[in-house]
Parts: structure tokens; C-alpha cells; sequence
């Protein structure tokens, strides 16, 4: 028996890290991503903040805007990779719609699955597969600043005392997510690029 979580892959990696982090290690992640995630290198990120090595996990590439090729692939894992006493884990709140209708169509029949969805800026987690009276768990883990810059492709070089105490880190992170430091990042980021150029010339 082995615990398999499937996560649908789109912009918005948060949700992915998130879920992923609400739940014990799993024997084995599967993302399931589009030409257009894998350019952006968007599982790539993740898999770096996760630290999985290549036997943890598997990328299925789907077309994110046809059902049919999403059920096929999906179906083709499951009848192929998975044992009926396996334990499935999905995540359909990232991807496009049509990546989320396929996948609960074609996971939702079987009994060894369980669908989550994480709605838009509440922090719960939603059970819909299979549907219970309390479905709703609050999310508990608080994803690490490390974590958050290496989703969004940031590198760290390195992983000194910080400069700021945690609470004043804390505080500047709250403001982040909140937009309210998106125009001082996007200066510091033009600045940033404008000087890798300037030394390349």
C-alpha cells in the first residue's frame, strides 16, 4: 500500500505547497502540469521547496483546455500505476477548470480517493470527494519565507543569520502578501536586472 498525492499545477503554487504541507510525507507526489507550467518552470519550484528527489514524484503533462486529453492521461496513471489498496490524495484547487471537471470525473469513482479543494482566501480545506457533513479543516501550517521565495523561482544563496529579527520578518512577509510591498519588490527587482546587465555589457 502506498499514500499517492496528485496536485493540479497552474500559477498560483501556493495552494499546492500548502496542501502538501497539511499532510504527513506521502510515498509519492504526482503534479499534473501543461506545456505552458512546465515553461514557467512552476513544478520545478516546487519540487525544489518540497526537496523531493526524482523517485518521489512524477509529472503527468496534460493539455489544460481539452477534457479528453486530461481524463485519458489521468485514467491511462491510474489503470497503469495505481493499486486498489493504494491511498489517493488530490488537490484540485490549482489548474485550469477543465483540468479540475476531468480529474474529480475521473478519480470520483473510486473508493481509495479523497478530493480536497482549498477556497479562495478562506483557510480551510474543503473534503468534496467523498462528501462529508464536516468537511472543513482549518489549515495549520505556516509556510516558511524559504519555502514561499523558492515556489515563486527566488534562489537563496544563502542561509545566514538574518538581518531582521522574526517578528519584524513576520511583520514585512504579512505586508507582502497583503500587496502592500508589491511596488517597493518590483523597484528592487528592476534594479536588480538592471545591474545583471549593466555587468554583462
Amino acid at each position: 500500500m502506498s499514500n499517492v498525492m496528485i496536485n493540479l499545477i497552474s500559477e498560483q503554487t501556493v495552494p499546492v505547497l500548502q496542501f502538501i504541507k497539511e499532510f504527513p510525507p506521502m510515498d509519492k507526489y504526482i503534479f499534473v502540469t501543461t506545456d505552458e507550467m512546465e515553461e514557467k518552470k512552476k513544478t520545478d519550484s516546487l519540487i525544489n521547496a518540497l526537496n523531493l528527489s526524482e523517485n518521489q514524484f512524477k509529472k503527468i503533462l496534460v493539455n489544460g483546455e481539452s477534457l479528453k486529453d486530461t481524463e485519458k492521461k489521468l485514467d491511462d496513471f491510474y489503470q497503469n500505476e495505481i493499486n486498489d489498496d493504494d491511498k489517493i490524495y488530490i488537490n484540485v484547487t490549482p489548474g485550469t477548470k477543465l483540468m479540475a471537471m476531468a480529474t474529480y470525473k475521473v478519480f470520483s469513482r473510486y473508493e481509495n480517493v479523497k478530493i480536497f479543494y482549498i477556497p479562495f482566501k478562506l483557510k480551510v480545506l474543503k473534503q468534496i470527494h467523498p462528501e462529508r457533513k464536516q468537511n472543513d479543516k482549518n489549515l495549520s501550517y505556516q509556510i516558511k519565507l524559504d519555502e514561499y521565495l523558492t515556489i515563486y523561482g527566488i534562489k537563496i544563496e544563502s542561509k545566514r543569520t538574518p538581518l531582521y529579527d522574526f517578528e519584524t520578518s513576520k511583520k514585512c512577509f504579512d505586508l507582502y502578501l497583503k500587496g502592500e510591498l508589491t511596488n517597493i519588490l518590483d523597484r528592487l527587482r528592476d534594479l536588480r536586472n538592471s545591474n545583471k546587465n549593466m555587468r554583462k555589457n
